[in-house]
């Protein structure tokens, strides 16, 4: 196994200052290693090995030869243990609890009472992802997500019925439409039974426990989760000191630190969802408000819905005895009052659905919860490590005219700044994977995604695709 291409590859994967240990002290290896730049010490080994090896990475690396240094991992060193997230909605509370995790010290702002007071509010959520026939950046990024997010419901304890139910999602094929794509899906086999499979009309019934019309994809391993409830269980944690009715008016820099409100952070994480006056005159990021209204009515003398459901809308099991559908979809709607119409949109949806379950919930009394998504251009968050955009894009004017020129630079980073930002309504799928790529970042450990799908991500992405457009149409 030891050969140049290992020995490369490990070099290429390490950072200064990067450690290894082995027990062979074969000199096939010492050599090798020394060769990329590893410092190799011999030290005693154990049970009958007399001599093994460990060491470190000492070569230096740049970060910013790459060619496109904004979507390079920043040099931001951390000179201190003690990081701000402003924002307890699902972005934030997943990100001080990744944080928490690996030490260090998260102090959680929030302006309202307690958390999940916007978009996460609402009880229940669909864990769901709505995938292509063939595979995109943008549907891996969801299903990984959505898998992650699973297994931390399970490593949590919360797939409780209370917490969240694990009982699988049926995406009903509602249009001619949705069942082309759905057919053209399952040609594809691009995945595995233990993701999506596809299951008939009368098998759709019987998993929901009420009658549906439509073939369906079903997500065995889905469910839902309540926001709330899991934002309260990730803040519990010691290293997170919360501090609610308490807003951030500003960020300054001072020194190689930031200050808020009197105190110093190396790092502070934006988890604002769409308000970004925050970074006024640190950075533009494109990003827009979606309202959404969800319709919440007795679940009495109704159909027991067995798994969530999702057409054009989706509905979840029953939880407290009440079952919540929705939802409208309004962009650049802040209101928050709740709407007749939105109600009759939400019951409409059902209906196509599900429609037994619709006679008997349909004259029942409704109440519910109107907030706002956050959205973006391309419908991903924005996450990860921020520029100043505006020196962003005179240093990389060059792309207006060439859209293949290179780079060797360092990006104008704003050291120790980082978002987790639009996530829209997926949030319950896009929020905990989304933290963990901030805190792989800050602490400078791997990414949990591949690195085409941490670019994908990037807040800087739609300043660099204005310039490289601005190329195309000159060409």
């Amino acid at each position: 196994m030891w050969h140049d291409g290992l020995f490369e590859q490990l070099a290429r994967l390490s950072n200064e200052r990067t450690s290894f240990a082995t027990f062979t002290s074969a000199g096939v290896v010492k050599r090798g290693l020394q060769s990329v730049g590893f410092k190799i010490k011999k030290i005693p080994g154990f049970g009958r090995k007399r001599e093994m090896i460990h060491g470190q990475f000492t070569q230096p690396k740049d970060s910013s030869s790459s060619t496109k240094p904004w979507l390079a991992r920043p040099n931001h060193k951390v000179i201190s243990e003690r990081c701000a997230v402003i924002g307890a909605g699902l972005a934030g509370a997943t990100t001080a609890n990744a944080l928490a995790k690996r030490g260090l010290h998260v102090d959680l702002f929030e302006r309202a009472s307690k958390p999940a007071t916007g978009g996460s509010g609402n009880p229940q959520g669909a864990l769901y992802a709505k995938l292509p026939a063939v595979p995109t950046a943008a549907s891996r990024i969801h299903a990984n997500g959505l898998q992650f997010t699973v297994n931390q419901l399970k490593a949590l304890n919360l797939n409780d019925q209370q917490h969240a139910d694990l009982c699988g999602v049926l995406q009903l094929a509602v249009s001619e439409k949705d069942k082309k794509l759905q057919q053209k899906l399952i040609e594809s086999n691009n995945y595995p039974d233990s993701l999506v499979r596809p299951i008939s009309a009368d098998e759709a019934s019987e998993l929901a426990g009420t009658t549906t019309e439509h073939s369906a994809l079903l997500f065995p391993q889905a469910g839902w989760a309540s926001p709330p409830k899991l934002i309260n269980t990730l803040l519990q944690h010691d290293n997170i000191h919360c501090h609610f009715n308490h807003a951030i008016e500003a960020l300054e820099r001072v020194g190689n630190q930031w200050l808020l409100n009197g105190e110093r952070y190396s790092s502070v994480i934006v988890c604002s969802a769409y308000e970004t006056t925050l970074l006024k005159g640190l950075a533009k990021l494109d990003l827009k408000p979606i309202r959404g209204q969800t319709s919440w009515c007795s679940a009495e003398q109704a159909p027991n819905l067995k798994t969530v459901v999702c057409g054009e809308g989706y509905i979840s099991p029953a939880l407290n005895g009440e079952y919540c559908f929705g939802a409208s979809f309004k962009v650049n709607d802040t209101s928050q009052d709740l709407k007749q119409d939105e109600h009759q949109h939400n019951l409409d949806l059902l209906q196509r659905a599900l429609p037994k379950l619709f006679e008997a919930v349909h004259t029942k009394e409704l109440s519910g919860r109107a907030s706002q998504r956050a959205g973006t251009r391309d419908y991903l968050p924005m996450v990860g490590a921020l520029c100043d955009i505006e020196r962003l894009v005179e240093q990389y004017q060059r792309l207006s005219v060439d859209a293949s020129t290179e780079f060797s630079d360092t990006a104008p980073w704003l050291d120790g700044l980082y978002v987790s930002l639009g996530h829209g309504s997926k949030g319950l799928i896009t929020c905990p994977i989304a933290a963990e790529v901030i805190a792989a970042q800050i602490t400078n450990q791997p990414y949990p995604l591949e690195q085409e799908l941490v670019n994908l991500l990037s807040p800087q992405r739609f300043a660099i695709r204005d310039l490289i457009r601005t190329a195309n149409k000159s060409n």
